[in-house]
């Protein structure tokens, strides 16, 4: 603890915007260590220490920060996917005969619009009604 009541950290690890905050004092009284955390820090150890806890301090301090930044890019890519669907939930302008849907001035096939706006991908095949359809006309189903 610093003069004036404050508290100096004795390491910190930066997490995006955010930084791991390790307080090390000589002061092992209760108030003092939650006043320490309450302040902000994210880990306090009171001196002298020994020195398998503060490596295993370590280690869970660098585990922390790995989930922490696992999260924050989780949470980039759920954005974009929400922001993909929003896009999707929109009403589409296409066409009532060709199926082409209109994006600014052009007009697009269906699944090159979703594929390029959605990322998403196509597998092709032909339902009960169009199968038949295309037998009878190649003259394979009676």
């Amino acid at each position: 603890m610093c003069a004036g009541g404050s508290f100096r950290p004795c390491a910190t690890r930066t997490v995006g915007r955010r930084r791991w905050c390790r307080v090390w004092s000589t002061s092992s009284a209760t108030t003092t260590r939650v006043h320490g955390l309450r302040e902000g820090a994210d880990d306090y150890l009171t001196k002298p220490c020994d020195p398998a806890e503060l490596v295993a301090r370590v280690h869970v301090g660098l585990r922390v920060v790995g989930l922490q930044r696992s999260l924050s890019a989780r949470v980039t890519q759920l954005e974009a996917a929400l922001s993909r669907i929003h896009n999707l939930e929109q009403l589409l302008p296409i066409c009532a005969t060709c199926k082409r849907i209109r994006s600014g001035e052009r007009w697009h096939e269906v699944e090159g619009f979703l594929s390029s706006s959605a990322g998403v991908r196509f597998s092709h095949g032909a339902c009960p009604k169009c199968a038949e359809s295309w037998l009878a006309e190649a003259g394979l189903k009676a």
